[in-house]
């Protein structure tokens, strides 16, 4: 078996997949970040926006018609989504596509097809190059966890705490 390829994968660093230059950015497009905060939902529930809010409306109607075990059902389900995290290496993969670019490639307006068809290239060649998925799941992450940190602070600041103050 042929030894994966490691990379580093810090802003500014280059690579060559496939016969493409790939290099690392840290910076998203207003285009790429509506994307991204998608794909890191996705990531981290297992879910997007629209089924989260329907299961937990879904659940909250359930319980005030006094029907428990529907309403348990759904939350389990959403459960479940979440602790599912290991099965997410495609959304993971996605996320690192939003911060790897090659020369020249459009950051602007995302098309849901064109972008799709754009992951799956540069995950392609990532996969044809040998590349480890280790750092790209690191990136996904630090990525992603960086999004979350920054939602937990704008709800601090918007409910008027301090950004190391507790909440109440």
């Amino acid at each position: 078996m042929a030894e994966l390829k490691k990379i580093e994968l810090a802003a500014g660093a280059s690579f060559v997949a496939n016969g493409t230059t790939y290099t690392v950015t840290d910076s998203l497009s207003f285009a790429e970040h509506t994307y991204f905060n998608a794909l890191c939902v996705r990531l981290a529930y297992g879910r997007d926006y629209d089924s989260i809010s329907q299961n937990i409306a879904g659940a909250i109607a359930d319980i005030n018609k006094m029907q428990m075990v529907p309403a348990c059902v759904k939350l389990d389900n959403l459960q479940k989504g979440i602790t599912a995290f290991p099965n997410r290496a495609e959304d993971a993969f996605a996320v690192c596509s939003l911060f790897i670019k090659y020369a020249g490639e459009d950051r602007g307006p995302i098309d849901a097809a064109a972008m799709g068809a754009a992951i799956n290239k540069k995950i392609a060649d990532w996969t044809a190059e040998g590349l480890d998925a280790v750092p790209f799941l690191h990136l996904a992450a630090r990525q992603c966890g960086n999004l979350l940190n920054d939602w937990k602070e704008m709800e601090g600041l918007k409910e008027g705490r301090e950004e190391n103050e507790p909440e109440s």
